[in-house]
């Protein structure tokens, strides 16, 4: 078993334990021990899911495209604007 095998299986048993303490019980550098926890924080926060929940993608009005062609004719009654689509 490496050293760093019995460094992570220590810090799963003792998560707050100190650097130079387990530096010493495994007769190794205190560098080694801050790359283990670094490498473990790093693999441990790719793992987390993130957690917002997706939204499915809808038609909406608000997003459509802006190579669709788009006829703007009047009303003659009231005025009124009417905007009819060509997809």
């Amino acid at each position: 078993m490496s050293k760093s095998a019995k460094i992570r299986a220590h810090l799963r048993k003792h998560p707050k334990a100190k650097v130079s303490t387990i530096a010493k019980k495994y007769d190794c550098s205190r560098q080694l021990v801050h790359n283990v926890i670094a490498f473990e924080c790093k693999k441990q926060s790719q793992n987390t899911p993130d957690r917002v929940t997706p939204t499915e993608d809808g038609d909406n009005a608000r997003k459509a495209p802006l190579n669709k062609r788009v006829k703007v004719s009047r009303s003659f009654l009231w005025g009124a604007i009417k905007y009819e689509r060509y997809e």
